[in-house]
């Protein structure tokens, strides 16, 4: 996580194999990702809120493949 190591000098973190789990599962650009990471000033709760992030943007994803 290139970015996490940009900002927070972190090389790894709980929440990485979930982070690169969503990652897989939906689309979203660096651009996205380092705005979620900048909205925070501590490491954790910007990983946190990318996860959540994340997981809304899966769950709009899930939503959209269950109303076709």
């Amino acid at each position: 996580m290139t970015l996490t190591r940009n900002y927070f000098l972190v090389d790894d973190h709980a929440l990485f194999p979930e982070i690169q789990e969503l990652l897989a599962e939906v689309e979203v650009t660096p651009a996205e990702v380092s705005e979620m990471l900048r909205r925070r000033e501590d490491a954790d709760v910007a990983l946190q809120g990318l996860v959540e992030f994340l997981q809304g943007k899966k769950m709009s994803l899930q939503g959209r493949h269950d109303g076709n």
